[in-house]
């Protein structure tokens, strides 16, 4: 290589340089000043960068960040919730009484969950949302970010601790309805008009009754996160066969098949709860299908998962109907021809997460339906 060349090469390689520091200059500046705490980590995992806003909402000193393993921060970050927790004082994560001669109360936190809660320096509740987006530029691996949600968090509690009152405010005077529609279903003679009107009084007031304890649950579900759950370590198998022997099909409808795995599979959950969810899954597959409904029990060895499938073969759903199931009181059927409010997919959400597993739902316009919850494997002990 002559003389030009290498000073060619010099230049450029100076160039390239000099781009890549205001590129960083640039970038750091942006994320310095962004209302969202910003952590970044470098291929090998430690935190190269976080930014004022990070340390001020986690009231974490600098030095106990940077050049430090990310996971350690965030275990520090788990730790600091926790306490919270202890006092008492929130409940973004939640607390389950388990038979444990070393340690009965332990902490547990959601898969799903990525919140983070703080009391700042000025004694004030912070919570955050945590998102992580691969970078993989610039010696930078991740950027991790910590949006302050505390306004959002605060008014759902609002809005739960509403409607929890709301609802428990109406559960007297239906209930004195359903009990004198019953008298009057007694009482029954040959006025069909006046048969009629017994008939929708109780079965209307039946189905207002059912609404009511599904916000119920939901409601007490968010606002105490798990804490009346009681995890034991069950065989899935025999829970869910005993929960087909326990439902009851519609009239004329064939009854639950049940697919079991050919082997014995542990996980924890809530016995109540878990029939809960399952039976919320078999009343839609009923209602919006007309052929039988089965249950699969599988293992995903790759992830040590336990996936219970409820599967129909109905009406389907558009893959934009699929978008909005978890909505709070959104309904496929629109023109209000099958009975339901919305809440069923809702409940079954919060009752499988507060179980560290997760829901999907597969489904086919016209062809059907596939519900799948998935559990963490517990070995058996």
């Amino acid at each position: 290589m002559n003389k030009l060349s290498t000073l060619t090469v010099f230049h450029e390689t100076q160039a390239s340089l000099l781009n890549h520091r205001l590129y960083e200059e640039d970038y750091i500046s942006v994320i310095e000043n962004s209302p969202d705490g910003i952590v970044l980590t470098q291929e090998d995992g430690l935190v190269i960068y976080a930014n004022k806003n990070f340390l001020s909402f986690t009231s974490l000193q600098k030095e106990k960040v940077i050049d430090q393993p990310f996971s350690s921060v965030n275990q520090e970050l788990i730790n600091k919730s926790n306490s919270i927790i202890q006092r008492g004082e929130w409940g973004v994560l939640y607390k389950l009484n388990q038979d444990n001669k070393n340690n009965p109360k332990k902490f547990y936190r959601r898969k799903t969950d990525l919140k983070n809660q703080f009391i700042n320096d000025q004694g004030e509740l912070v919570v955050l949302q945590k998102y992580e987006v691969d970078l993989n530029k610039h010696n930078i691996r991740k950027v991790i970010y910590f949006k302050n949600i505390t306004q959002e968090y605060l008014a759902n509690n609002n809005k739960t601790e509403f409607l929890l009152a709301a609802a428990h405010e109406l559960k007297n005077p239906i209930t004195n309805i359903i009990g004198f529609s019953e008298i009057l279903m007694d009482k029954k003679g040959e006025d069909e008009d006046f048969n009629f009107m017994i008939d929708v009084i109780h079965s209307q007031s039946l189905f207002l009754n059912k609404i009511l304890k599904d916000l119920l649950d939901i409601n007490n579900i968010e606002l105490n996160t798990g804490c009346d759950f009681d995890l034991q370590q069950l065989e899935i198998n025999h829970e869910v066969e005993k929960i087909q022997n326990q439902y009851f099909a519609p009239t004329n409808r064939g009854k639950v098949e049940f697919i079991k795995y050919p082997a014995n599979l542990y996980a924890l959950i809530d016995q109540t709860k878990f029939k809960q969810a399952l039976f919320n899954l078999l009343n839609n597959a009923y209602k919006y299908s007309k052929s039988t409904v089965t249950i699969r029990v599988n293992y995903l060895s790759s992830k040590k998962e336990i996936a219970i499938s409820v599967i129909d073969f109905g009406i389907g759903l558009s893959y934009e109907q699929q978008s909005q199931l978890f909505k709070r009181f959104w309904r496929a059927d629109t023109q209000n021809q099958i009975e339901g409010v919305g809440l069923g997919l809702v409940l079954v959400k919060e009752i499988i997460e507060l179980m560290n597993g997760r829901i999907e739902i597969y489904s086919r316009k016209d062809i059907g339906t596939s519900a799948i919850i998935f559990l963490p494997l517990s070995e058996l002990t």
